[in-house]
């Protein structure tokens, strides 16, 4: 049997540059960590994995994107149609009942004896 090497994720937290916190909480998501009670050690197959999902993705949307905001053409029609589309439609509305007339109105007062 070989012997493994194993390292905490505060040594790889400090050789890295992160935080220990950040690196026990990647290392749980992916999985790849030993914990044993509360103790969590990683093998180098785990730094891999660690370091494979730290990598940046390289996706050209993400490179594209700079403000966050994502472009969808506008409807035929440009802006009005927009606008059109957006706007409810007044029979969608809940109709209140009218009310009726009030009718008669009397007094509750005492008679006075």
């Amino acid at each position: 049997m070989s012997a493994l090497a194993f390292t905490t994720p505060e040594e790889l937290a400090e050789s890295a540059g992160w935080s220990p916190r950040r690196v026990r909480e990647i290392a749980r998501g992916l999985g790849a960590c030993r914990i044993m009670g509360n103790r969590m050690v990683l093998t180098d197959e785990d730094v891999a994995a660690i370091l494979e999902a730290s990598r940046p993705c390289p996706s050209k949307s993400t490179v594209e994107a700079k403000s966050g905001i994502t472009v969808a053409p506008l409807p035929v029609g440009g802006y009005e149609a927009l606008r059109k589309l957006r706007t409810r439609d007044e029979r969608l509305k809940s109709r209140q009942p009218e009310k009726s007339g009030s009718g008669k109105v009397i007094t509750m007062a005492r008679k006075q004896s």
